[in-house]
């Protein structure tokens, strides 16, 4: 055998020997795609937001409010000037309510970074991005200074443009949160295990993955906080 047929065979073989090693590897980024994807999208949700708050010093309002004080439409319509949706924005009547004969249609044009990405087709319009409202949370108390739930993936989807988010109140039931992906765990590229749970932007802009099996009192700090815990930042 030459030298050069010889090289030839060792180079296949270490080849072939590569793409057996790294498959793990290759699954793990397959599989890891759907909830690493919902993480971005919920990172430029947290940007505009706080884009939002540079500009007018506030959060949004989470119901946007007739003259009347009937509930309009979502703070996600309000926010599409901040994620490069101004085109669609300005395709709303915004002195009516989401489900207005003119503004019902525009549903079905949700932008991409509020749909959750795992290319199911019955959410057609419906977005898993919702913010934690009730007393004590970031919107609430209508700030960024603390590191609070601001958007999370929530268990059951609503339409966009609607008015509708997590509810929260600090002597009930914890609101449904997420579970929708499951976070690979391994050693090097080496899958070992999978844990539930579900992405969260919280008001220092940071998004992480809280699993399923995290504690109450832990994912109550994470919502809100007391009275006596508001301080100075509270407005």
């Amino acid at each position: 055998m030459t030298r050069k047929r010889w090289l030839i065979i060792m180079m296949a073989i270490l080849c072939l020997a590569g793409c057996l090693f790294f498959a793990p590897c290759l699954v793990m980024v397959r599989d890891g795609e759907g909830w690493q994807r919902s993480a971005y999208r919920l990172k430029q949700i947290g940007l505009a937001l706080h884009h939002y708050h540079d500009i007018y010093g506030s959060l949004p309002p989470t119901v946007k409010g007739g003259n009347e004080g009937q509930p309009l439409y979502s703070w996600r319509v309000l926010l599409l000037p901040f994620l490069e949706q101004e085109s669609l924005y300005k395709q709303f009547n915004l002195d009516e309510p989401w489900d207005s004969p003119h503004n019902k249609p525009l549903v079905e044009k949700i932008p991409k970074c509020y749909m959750l990405g795992i290319g199911r087709s019955d959410l057609a319009g419906l977005t898993h991005y919702q913010a934690v409202v009730g007393p004590g949370t970031a919107f609430e108390r209508n700030h960024v200074a603390d590191s609070l739930l601001l958007v999370v993936e929530a268990a059951h989807p609503v339409p966009w443009t609607e008015p509708a988010d997590l509810v929260y109140a600090p002597n009930k039931p914890l609101p449904e949160l997420g579970g929708l992906f499951q976070q690979p765990i391994h050693l090097w590229c080496y899958e070992i295990g999978r844990r539930d749970g579900f992405n969260a932007c919280f008001t220092d802009g940071n998004v992480r993955f809280i699993h399923s099996d995290t504690d109450e009192q832990t994912l109550h700090g994470f919502i809100a906080r007391s009275d006596s815990e508001k301080g100075d930042t509270a407005k």
